[in-house]
């Protein structure tokens, strides 16, 4: 999620992946990782889901909208900002 890979990810902010969206600066990986897994787990969160059964949750936290993609199992597989800007 953080640096990214051939398949996706690259969301740390200063990446600088094409087309992705970017965390904040000042934020760090534990603060990332942490406003991903607190969105996935809860319960007031929206909710729907998504394409091969996987759960997509929404969530704000510190004005960042997040959302969280988890496989069936609840595995977390991908969190990203969708209410800022992709890198070009």
């Amino acid at each position: 999620m953080l640096d990214g890979d051939a398949t996706g990810g690259g969301h740390r902010s200063g990446t600088g992946k094409p087309g992705k969206s970017e965390f904040p600066q000042g934020w760090s990986d534990d603060k990332i990782m942490h406003e991903i897994s607190d969105i996935a787990t809860d319960p007031t969160a929206v909710t729907r889901t998504g394409r091969g059964g996987r759960t997509i949750t929404e969530g704000t936290r510190d004005g960042i909208d997040i959302r969280v993609i988890q496989e069936r199992n609840g595995d977390i597989v991908s969190g990203f900002p969708t209410n800022v800007p992709r890198n070009p």
